[in-house]
């Protein structure tokens, strides 16, 4: 016969874990097996195992302000070929490479890239979009606008000109860095790659405001950071965003 057996107190102390690691039949069954036990102390877990508490670990203050998600285009038509940007204006007009980048959502990053690109009006009121760009506004003027005009959102209709959701906070996070790491908010395999600074990444991507390549051996510490930004990260911030 064998057992098992747990004995609790009451109070916060340490416990003795008593474990069997090897056992000898050459004694008589009947006068039962010669086993070898091994003794622990410390914090015993509800599994019965002596060890780091990992499930009482807390978050990394310094991961604060790193996780989120991507932006939400709400309007397909701010998406564009790369040469459909060059008749924009890409390479052309000064200043237009901060506002049309490459673009980049979850299939990009787990099959191959469609080399599309997105254009970027966040920080620039309507007018001032239709003076420095004329080929720009009415490119979104025919492609997005009729959309987002029959938004039920009032945000969405009044700024129908920069994204849905813009993500005011993620962009200091990624300000100045010359990459950043990114994972699909949904997959079967957590994979972290790195994407440079000048990719914008889709709201199916988490954004991690690091580039440097340590970060990605601290596992734990870039998941924590990705389900923070899947679960909390700001979802409505297109209404202040011009």
């Amino acid at each position: 016969m064998r057992i098992g057996m747990t004995v609790a107190a009451t109070g916060n102390r340490p416990g003795r874990l008593v474990t069997v690691v090897s056992e000898s039949s050459e004694r008589n069954e009947a006068e039962g097996r010669q086993v070898e036990l091994k003794t622990e102390l410390g914090l015993i877990f509800s599994n019965l195992r002596i060890g780091a508490d990992v499930a009482g670990a807390l978050e990394l203050r310094a991961n604060s302000g790193l996780g989120y998600r991507g932006m939400q285009l709400i309007g397909a038509g701010f998406i564009v070929s790369p040469e459909r940007a060059r008749d924009l204006g890409l390479g052309s007009f000064p200043g237009l490479e901060q506002h049309i980048r490459p673009y980049r959502n979850g299939r990009d990053l787990t099959a191959s890239p469609r080399g599309v690109m997105v254009i970027d009006l966040f920080g620039l009121s309507e007018q001032e979009v239709r003076e420095r760009y004329p080929a720009v506004f009415q490119h979104v003027s025919d492609n997005v606008k009729p959309e987002r005009d029959q938004n039920r959102r009032d945000g969405y209709r009044r700024n129908w000109w920069i994204f849905g959701e813009a993500r005011r906070s993620m962009r200091p996070a990624l300000h100045g860095l010359p990459r950043y790491i990114a994972t699909v908010e949904t997959t079967k395999h957590r994979v972290f790659q790195f994407l440079e600074a000048e990719v914008i990444p889709d709201n199916m991507l988490i954004a991690i405001g690091l580039d440097d390549a340590a970060a990605l051996a601290i596992r734990r510490g870039a998941r924590r950071a990705s389900k923070r930004a899947a679960g909390t990260a700001p979802q409505a911030d297109a209404d202040a965003d011009v």
